[in-house]
């Protein structure tokens, strides 16, 4: 289920319960700048995962996980999960001259569903340990809320990402904020 909600993603988030690990993926670049976009409030309210994001040189379909405090149900969880996905190279740019490298479309779809899978793989070792045999009123309770990622400042199609969170992450509850 994937709804998408116009308001804060940041008030959202704490207002969610404190059982419940909120996954907040978002797009990164592969030469780490980071000085506009959803990114710059984001490392702000989690400075764990600005560190993260910055402790190694990401590549494209890396993903770089920051774990902000303990679930109160389940301490060996997250409350919080950032997932930075290395899904665009460089920086968005246009020609002011006739030598400008111009790149219009620093996102890409196939590192994007490279990270996204390993977002998945994560939420689910969350959900379910090492077992799939765990009832369900017994799992811990993993949900996604994030913006629309990959789709303003790396130029993708945000209704062609959000098939993919369809696909991808079809087993989450997945909110999506815009302002």
């Amino acid at each position: 289920m994937i709804q998408e909600i116009h308001g804060d993603l940041f008030e959202a988030i704490e207002k969610t319960s404190p059982d419940t690990t909120v996954v907040i993926p978002h797009c990164v670049n592969d030469i780490q700048k980071s000085g506009s976009g959803f990114i710059v409030p984001l490392f702000k309210r989690f400075p764990e995962a600005k560190t993260e994001y910055y402790k190694n040189k990401m590549q494209l379909k890396d993903v770089s996980f920051a774990f902000v405090s303990q679930n109160s149900e389940h301490p060996y969880l997250p409350r919080f999960l950032i997932a930075n996905m290395c899904a665009q190279t460089g920086i968005r740019s246009y020609s002011t001259g006739p030598r400008d490298k111009v790149n219009d479309k620093p996102g890409r779809y196939a590192a994007l569903v490279n990270c996204m899978e390993q977002v998945r793989d994560q939420m689910d070792f969350y959900r379910n340990g090492d077992s799939e045999d765990i009832p369900v009123e017994k799992k811990p309770k993993v949900i996604v809320m994030g913006p629309r990622f990959c789709s303003d400042r790396a130029g993708l199609h945000w209704p062609f990402i959000k098939e993919l969170i369809q696909e991808i992450w079809c087993d989450y509850d997945t909110y999506i904020y815009y302002l």
